[in-house]
């Protein structure tokens, strides 16, 4: 799914790391700090997805009648982030308040985003203990049963808040991208989903939970590279909303996602990689990579000019 953050940094700094798992950063406005998702975190991260969402293009073409059917669709929105949380390769973190405003307590749930992590084959049984979270038999059952919650409702399509033909069209869209087919068998990490509090955006929260990821990747690339092994890369599709928050990252475009499959007309999605060696760009980059009409209407002129090598 295209994420939409909408953000911009603002004077970001990362204070202090109690662990490697969690982050504190101040922005001008406001303190906050970054954690891996809580189950009981599961219905305060629907209601973020939701919020950032509400006006997406995609998502209302998938879902157009959610607002006439919002129990339908809050049920499927919930379902759907136990069925992320669940995921054993999936790492799903938080954004949270730490200050009080007009917006928000301190304390709440602010922005989500979830990262998958694609292990390769030869890496899986150094990588298990470090990156395949722990799951009790209990929450194993919690996943298996919330992907069953969604086989059903995809199958039964009793969901009215969902137009599942479209649904359908878009997996099979998604399935036949073969952009990041170089990556499929080495080890990388993947930005799955990005949401953060309207009222939130444009203070610096997507940019912290995008780092928690590329921190991860470059700290693992580094002790790759004493082991002599390649690096991790980071991969994700963009929004045309995101692409310069992701630019500003570090991110490449290396290819152009069509949605050609929607009965309406947009500018589709950036297949982006992150990769601070520069080792699989090479394999990974596509001619032409993006429009160059998006790039002259979406970009300031500095990122125009950090991406000119992969212009067209």
């Amino acid at each position: 799914m295209y994420d939409d953050s909408g953000v911009r940094s603002t004077n970001l700094l990362k204070t202090s790391s109690t662990t490697n798992q969690e982050q504190f950063w101040t922005t001008t406005t406001f303190k906050m700090h970054i954690r891996p998702m809580l189950a009981e975190d599961i219905p305060a991260c629907a209601t973020v997805f939701s919020a950032a969402f509400e006006a997406d293009e995609l998502w209302n073409w998938l879902a157009p009648d959610h607002q006439q059917h919002p129990l339908s669709w809050r049920e499927q929105s919930i379902r759907q982030q136990r069925v992320n949380f669940y995921h054993p390769h999936a790492w799903s973190i938080v954004c949270v308040a730490d200050t009080d405003d007009a917006f928000a307590p301190a304390g709440e749930i602010v922005g989500c985003l979830r990262w998958l992590r694609h292990t390769a084959r030869e890496d899986a049984a150094a990588a298990a203990d470090l990156w395949e979270r722990p799951m009790t038999a209990w929450e194993r059952l919690e996943g298996w049963l919330a992907w069953a919650e969604m086989q059903w409702d995809t199958t039964s399509r009793v969901n009215r808040s969902v137009l599942w033909d479209r649904s359908d069209t878009f997996r099979k869209s998604i399935a036949k991208s073969t952009t990041f087919d170089p990556l499929a068998k080495t080890t990388h990490w993947h930005l799955s989903n990005l949401a953060v509090v309207p009222q939130y955006q444009r203070r610096g929260i997507a940019t912290a939970l995008v780092q928690w990821g590329l921190d991860h990747a470059a700290s693992e690339t580094a002790d790759r590279k004493r082991e002599g092994k390649v690096p991790v890369p980071v991969t994700l599709v963009a929004s045309i909303a995101g692409l310069p928050l992701y630019a500003r990252l570090g991110f490449k475009v290396v290819g152009w996602e069509d949605d050609s499959f929607l009965d309406f007309s947009t500018d589709g999605g950036a297949s982006m990689v992150w990769d601070s060696s520069g080792y699989w760009l090479k394999d990974v980059a596509h001619e032409p990579p993006m429009k160059r009409g998006v790039v002259d209407a979406v970009f300031p002129t500095s990122a125009k000019k950090e991406l000119s090598d992969l212009q067209t």
